[in-house]
């Protein structure tokens, strides 16, 4: 696909504009006809554009399992549909993998992570020659089966032309290609109004909202999984198309403007290393429905760091006031009391230290908890020491 023309590129630029692009995953010789055809529709139907993330040769049987097996590609019927669509404007064509097959290495599952360079090099480049040559013009962008990749798939990328990945907010920070993009997705159709008025409200962040679509998520799939229709999402590109601060456009075009989307962008929308310690009432990434650019993420990053500083410092000066405290109480009883006292919080400490220690992740509870008896017993001792 072209990129932006100029008229294009000064709305996908402007700062005052909330940006929004559809994604859909998964069209492919399995995927069901009536949502792929009645997503067509509505996109042409409104004159906006969705990037459809197609699989080129689709596995037969479950994604998730990693065995051998034929795989299918897109019949004649739908390799006309998406030619057309893309050549009214209607679908940008991602590349979704290969087959979409689990290669077994590990949870989460991946299509591509941990592979050889060469076998993943091999896949992409046969899934964007199969691509290019149903619609006919060059395919930029690159969806990854479960949002899963690592630096070779990137290097495989670059390799073979393709310019961004779209994924999500949590994969691996390893590109060393400095004109990689990166366009996450950020949330899920029913979400979208909220997602804007998030959005608006924060416009010096220059947010850009990534919808996720699935065939399963319509109900005319017949999946039980399916949250909503046709209908709605209908009315939902209609509401869109009523606010004048919205630009509707597809990955590719975001992709290739003059926006920054690069790596830097996407370190600043990830959470922290150790994200699972942050207080839960304090903003994470998920409860951020856009992607913000890397000054707007510098300053939520500041704020819930120095947020979750400050919750266990709270509770470490609450500790030492409640050990201080303690240590009065067993003196008022006994003089030897103070030291057991001390010794009860040590042992609770340790043991709590003890279990944390056998899990594979600390979380937020058992260090808020740990660090409220730390304070324990370092009141505790200046009382006995003082």
């Amino acid at each position: 696909m072209p990129g932006p023309t100029a008229v294009e590129d000064s709305a996908m630029t402007d700062r005052h504009a909330v940006r929004v692009f559809f994604r859909y995953d998964d069209y492919s010789a399995t995927s069901d006809p009536t949502v792929d055809n009645g997503l067509i529709g509505l996109f042409r139907k409104h004159g906006l554009c969705c990037t459809f993330a197609v699989i080129p040769r689709v596995t037969e049987g479950n994604y998730r399992d990693p065995r051998p097996r034929p795989s299918l590609e897109l019949d004649a019927s739908r390799r006309q549909a998406l030619a057309a669509a893309v050549r009214d404007g209607s679908v940008d064509v991602a590349q979704h993998g290969f087959e979409h097959r689990s290669n077994g290495r590990g949870m989460p599952h991946s299509e591509f992570r941990g592979d050889d360079y060469g076998v993943q090099e091999e896949k992409i480049r046969r899934g964007k020659e199969l691509l290019e040559g149903i619609i006919g013009r060059p395919v930029l962008s690159f969806v990854p089966p479960w949002n899963t990749y690592d630096e070779d798939t990137l290097k495989a990328l670059h390799e073979n032309g393709i310019q961004c990945l779209s994924a999500n907010r949590y994969g691996p920070l390893v590109s060393t290609i400095e004109t990689m993009r990166f366009l996450p997705i950020t949330v899920e159709l029913p979400d979208l109004e909220s997602a804007v008025a998030a959005a608006r409200a924060r416009p010096q962040d220059d947010p850009v909202i990534g919808v996720l679509m699935h065939p399963y998520d319509f109900r005319e799939s017949g999946d039980q999984r399916a949250q909503v229709d046709l209908d709605v999402l209908d009315g939902k590109l209609a509401w869109l198309k009523q606010q004048a601060d919205v630009v509707v456009a597809s990955v590719t075009v975001l992709a290739t403007s003059s926006g920054a989307f690069d790596i830097r962008r996407y370190a600043g929308n990830q959470p922290f290393a150790q994200e699972q310690l942050v207080p839960p009432f304090i903003r994470g990434v998920a409860d951020t429905p856009y992607y913000a650019s890397t000054s707007g993420t510098q300053a939520a990053r500041q704020r819930r760091l120095a947020g979750s500083i400050g919750t266990y410092v709270v509770a470490a000066i609450a500790g030492i006031a409640a050990g201080d405290l303690l240590q009065e109480i067993a003196l008022s009883i006994h003089s030897a009391a103070e030291e057991l006292a001390l010794v009860l919080v040590l042992a609770a400490l340790g043991a709590l230290a003890w279990r944390t220690a056998r899990q594979p992740r600390v979380y937020f509870r058992p260090m808020l908890l740990m660090t409220f008896l730390a304070g324990c017993g370092l009141g505790a001792a200046i009382g006995i020491f003082r």
